[in-house]
């Protein structure tokens, strides 16, 4: 190798390390013109400020609260990403929800488009991003945060709630053209979508509900099924853990059938801190309904249901429920997956989508979609 070439290699090399190991250079919120795609980015966003009288938690979250008060009239979240950096494949979008500014990434072409709803308030929607990168061969995907999810941005605590949620899916899917869409929801996101659908029928060609429940469960009961997983020794260590996010980081390993790599678990698991502590700001302000059993009947939209056999968090009962309560709905349990089969089974994740949503597409050999369960146990 002549040494010109030898020279250039080694400096692409120093220059990746760099930037992986400095802070992002562009943050999400840099995108701020709502007519902006991937080549038309802005500068740098600004730093957050801290809410008044806040307590440095020593996460990176400023929040007037503690542990055991939740009432608080502002909150700050925040930024953290995979696509932090900007990102060529991506094309970004800004737009105003209620007078909030939201921001999404939409990725992929096609008449088809699919709006993601992620898991509890205060998840960044990246863990879901890359996991469903495949969709975007077939339709367009939009990912977003909600007004209390990923990037900081100060409101009124009491402003969260499911409808408030539900009203930021109506503003991106008015935003990119008011057409009819799929809505792929995870974990919480699933009453979210639920609660959208009800409310906007016409508006809901199909949903995939992975992972969750007619119903908010209070996340101390999730808890406990944790917890019962642990062995006497990981007990004992995890009752004396103080610090929520090593408390989260502990149990998160047993939201899998097998624990993915370490990488991928520091993501989540940060995640799913801001996860415990929205959950709290939710549980305060919210006053509406938790369960949407008795309204399910109602709901005529043909829906997949997604269930890992392993999921502690919303147990295969769980989501049994939820298609028996559906007129129209199919169940899928994926044999080899916890919480996450999206990460655990992506193959199989992403085949189940594709041939639902060809199944439910009008021009082809439809199948019926009534309830039934559809086992995925198959010879690796």
């Amino acid at each position: 190798m002549k040494p010109r070439v030898l020279w250039s290699v080694v400096l692409v090399f120093v220059l990746a390390e760099a930037l992986i190991a400095s802070p992002p250079l562009f943050q999400r919120k840099s995108f701020t013109d709502s007519s902006a795609s991937g080549n038309k980015s802005a500068g740098p966003s600004k730093d957050a400020p801290a809410a008044k009288d806040a307590k440095e938690t020593g996460s990176g979250v400023s929040a007037a609260t503690t542990a055991d008060d939740t009432d608080t009239s502002t909150v700050w979240w925040p930024a953290y990403s995979y696509h932090d950096v900007w990102m060529p494949d991506l094309t970004y979008r800004s737009l105003k929800s209620n007078g909030v500014d939201l921001y999404c990434e939409i990725e992929g072409h096609g008449r088809e488009m699919a709006i993601v709803v992620q898991g509890s308030p205060g998840i960044p929607h990246d863990y879901l991003h890359p996991m469903l990168s495949t969709l975007s061969h077939y339709m367009r995907v939009v990912y977003f945060d909600r007004r209390f999810d990923g990037l900081p941005k100060g409101l009124p605590a009491r402003s969260m709630s499911l409808k408030t949620m539900a009203d930021d899916i109506e503003a991106v899917r008015q935003a990119l053209g008011g057409e009819s869409v799929t809505l792929i929801a995870h974990g919480f996101g699933g009453p979210v979508a639920i609660n959208y659908t009800l409310r906007h029928p016409d508006a809901v060609k199909r949903l995939i509900l992975a992972n969750t429940s007619a119903e908010i469960e209070n996340y101390k009961e999730i808890e406990t099924r944790l917890t019962a997983s642990l062995s006497p020794k990981e007990l004992d260590a995890f009752n004396n853990l103080s610090d929520e996010r090593a408390r989260y980081q502990m149990l998160l390993p047993h939201c899998f059938k097998k624990a993915p790599d370490g990488q991928t678990l520091d993501h989540i698991g940060y995640s799913l801190y801001f996860d415990s502590l929205s959950r709290r700001y939710f549980f305060a302000h919210e006053s509406g309904q938790f369960s949407f059993r008795g309204e399910l009947r109602d709901l005529k939209t043909p829906t997949l249901v997604i269930a890992g056999r392993y999921d502690l968090v919303s147990p295969v009962s769980q989501s049994q429920q939820l298609a028996k309560s559906l007129s129209d709905s199919r169940l899928v349990v994926l044999e080899h997956s916890g919480h996450y089969p999206q990460i655990e089974e992506n193959y199989m994740f992403i085949q189940q989508i594709r041939q639902f949503i060809a199944q439910t597409t009008r021009g082809l050999d439809a199948v019926s979609v009534r309830t039934g369960i559809v086992n995925t146990d198959t010879a690796r």
